[in-house]
């Protein structure tokens, strides 16, 4: 543990701040921290927070040491406040399961003997090189820091209501919603019965036209119990239809997905419903989505997608107000959940304020319009009639991956290569017994029972690296020897031992067959909707804002990411069925290479779609060329034309030297010429 003193040691100090070694950097401490703090006159003592050598801080074996030092120093120190910039450390120090969340907030340290020290969350300021977004939230942090030093800390979140109405009766509903109408622009936020459309109920809604007043009303949930709410449907049907402003969410594909499922349609099948509340809520009221209007602006590609949650976006503004049983509201007492539901309204309006001039800013605002906005439509459709899906195959789909499990279990098991490496491992583990305990001894006998666990990450990079000399070909972000699928695949190709690769080929179907069965068959048996007609459907949750790259992703099941090819991709393929009606689909042909090849105007690539030359080999030539010396690419000089001529068909290339009416012509420019000159 290295120490930096940023106050003279007679005066002694007031606060530590804990950072990880890597980052402990006098100059970049001073620039992101200390120069801060000495505004307010804080006494700054500087500690480095341990890592192993992996890059890795192990509860038991780093932070816990660690942190006994850090807390005996900060007690004979007389310390008020605990800086803690790294997460892993704050979870532990403050006993909470997330950082992130406690950013902005100075609380007293929970460990028996230091109540009266205070401790706080920061931001790393590395993380800052990655992330632009972070540079404020660390400001945000040290804020916090400072005002406790100078004690004018306040609680965040803390009278951000103004004014508020909360109804419970459908008199009280339609009374408060009368002068909403002539709002020019409303937050919406529904709570249901759960994140699936199976849950389509709404238990509250909350509308606010600025980002402190607002109104929240029970629908469905009254006194914590789910009830028939026909009127109220009725009512908020009829504003939602008369409402002629704008419309703010934040991730309109739930809301309003749960909106149109409950307010306009009367069963599953009810496509007309759909359509009509599609229309009412997308066209007429001109819906936003703070959501996409965060992943546009921040345009942060180190981002955690957890980033662009509401909780997060709005941190600085309504605090860490998150309800612990918010996925069964029935067990939040009704004026919490309807404070709650509130609270959701006021921060979505507080993120379009924030960011949507950022959107504009950024000249974003065009791709926002024109493409992720009439998205919005399609992707709700998608979502509200699902995917049919036949259990009976989800079964069969079932059995037959357990049994491709089983067989690659065995062949693990009875792998001469692993039946060695499990008796090495067992003396190992025998002798590591023997050196700790010096009465009873231990054999490798008596470690029979171990086996090696091809889910253990660990375990088999000392099967294949450490153990089987294999070559490490790949790393994992930490550093150590990657044993993902795709890696395994390639490493049969670094051996000449049979069992071994027999062995990563088990291991590789093991881990693909319990994945599916884990992943996708469990949600095809959990997540199903047995419709009125006892045909049953999947419904997944699309996201337009969830990845760096931009495309689409999906949850609750994962619908953009089915496994494809070989025995697993064709068992789950399989379990998509109608009774009666049959799939159509439609996909671009290559749109990406047309798009680039018109763009370019590459005569190679061109070439590919007016003459059939293979695509595939014209970029294996582009990043192999010097391993195909025989290789010849079209050129320019070989483009060929046809043209009619005083009504005759003429043929010829672009290197063709023409003489046409004592003029000489290259063939490009003989084109040229007749195309301009209409001949």
């Amino acid at each position: 543990m290295k120490h930096l003193a940023f106050s003279p040691d007679s005066e002694g100090f007031d606060t530590l701040l804990l950072i990880k070694q890597s980052a402990f950097n006098e100059i970049s401490l001073r620039k992101y921290y200390v120069d801060e703090l000495d505004k307010v006159g804080a006494r700054v003592l500087g500690l480095s927070l341990d890592y192993n050598s992996a890059g890795k801080a192990p509860v038991k074996t780093v932070i816990e040491p660690c942190l006994e030092q850090v807390m005996n120093i900060a007690k004979f120190k007389n310390i008020k406040l605990i800086m803690v910039q790294d997460a892993a450390y704050f979870k532990k120090l403050a006993k909470v399961t997330k950082a992130e969340p406690q950013l902005g907030y100075v609380v007293p340290c929970p460990l028996e003997g230091f109540e009266d020290i205070h401790i706080t969350y920061g931001i790393n300021y590395t993380r800052s090189f990655r992330d632009d977004d972070i540079l404020p939230r660390l400001d945000f942090g040290n804020k916090a820091a400072c005002d406790f030093i100078a004690g004018t800390l306040q609680t965040l979140g803390e009278g951000i209501i103004h004014s508020a109405v909360y109804a419970d009766t459908p008199e009280q509903l339609k009374a408060a919603l009368e002068p909403l109408l002539e709002a020019p622009m409303l937050a919406c936020d529904v709570e249901t019965f759960g994140l699936h459309i199976k849950d389509f109920d709404i238990g509250t809604i909350a509308f606010s036209s600025s980002k402190h007043e607002g109104i929240a009303a029970s629908v469905c949930c009254k006194n914590q119990e789910r009830v028939e709410a026909e009127t109220e449907r009725l009512i908020l049907r009829e504003f939602f239809e008369a409402y002629q402003g704008t419309l703010v969410f934040h991730n309109a594909g739930f809301d309003c997905q749960m909106l149109i499922r409950y307010l306009w349609m009367d069963n599953w099948y009810d496509y007309e419903g759909m359509y009509k509340g599609i229309d009412c809520l997308l066209k007429q009221c001109k819906a936003q989505d703070t959501k996409i209007i965060a992943y546009l602006a921040l345009n942060a590609c180190g981002a955690d997608k957890s980033r662009y949650g509401l909780k997060s976006l709005a941190h600085e503004f309504a605090g860490n107000y998150a309800q612990s049983d918010i996925n069964d509201i029935t067990k939040i007492p009704s004026d919490a959940l309807l404070e709650y539901n509130l609270v959701d309204c006021l921060s979505t309006i507080y993120v379009y304020e924030t960011y949507f001039p950022r959107l504009v800013e950024d000249e974003q605002l065009q791709i926002y319009n024109e493409m992720f906005l009439p998205s919005l439509a399609l992707m709700l459709e998608m979502q509200i009639v699902g995917m049919p899906i036949d259990l009976d195959r989800v079964q069969d789909a079932k059995r037959e991956l357990s049994i491709i499990a089983w067989e690659n279990e065995q062949k693990i098991r009875t792998n001469p290569r692993v039946k060695a490496f499990e008796q090495v491992y067992r003396e190992a583990m025998a002798k590591q017994y023997n050196e700790t305990h010096k009465k009873k001894r231990k054999t490798a006998r008596d470690f029979l029972d171990y086996r090696l666990n091809p889910g253990s990450p660990d375990q088999l990079q000392d099967f294949l690296y450490t153990w089987g000399e294999l070559p490490v070909i790949e790393k994992t972000d930490t550093g150590q020897p990657a044993t993902g699928a795709k890696v395994l695949k390639n490493l049969v190709n670094h051996t000449d031992d049979t069992d071994m690769v027999n062995a990563i080929d088990s291991f590789i179907r093991l881990a693909k067959a319990d994945k599916i069965l884990s992943t996708f068959i469990k949600a095809f048996e959990s997540k199903s909707i047995i419709k009125e007609d006892d045909q049953a459907w999947l419904h997944g949750s699309y996201n337009l804002g969830g990845t760096v790259s931009g495309r689409l992703s999906s949850s609750g099941p994962n619908m953009t990411n089915l496994p494809s090819g070989s025995t697993f991709g064709k068992l789950i393929k399989k379990c998509f069925r109608h009774k009666t009606k049959l799939f159509g689909g439609a996909d671009f042909a290559s749109l990406e290479d047309r798009a680039d090849a018109l763009l370019t105007k590459d005569s190679n690539k061109i070439k590919v779609y007016t003459d059939n030359y293979d695509g595939h080999s014209l970029r294996a030539y582009g990043y192999f060329s010097e391993k195909m010396p025989d290789i010849n690419t079209v050129s320019e000089g070989t483009r060929c034309f046809t043209a009619k001529v005083g009504g005759t068909d003429v043929c010829f290339s672009a290197e063709d030297s023409i003489d046409y009416q004592g003029t000489k012509y290259t063939g490009v420019e003989f084109y040229e010429f007749l195309t301009s000159s209409g001949l």
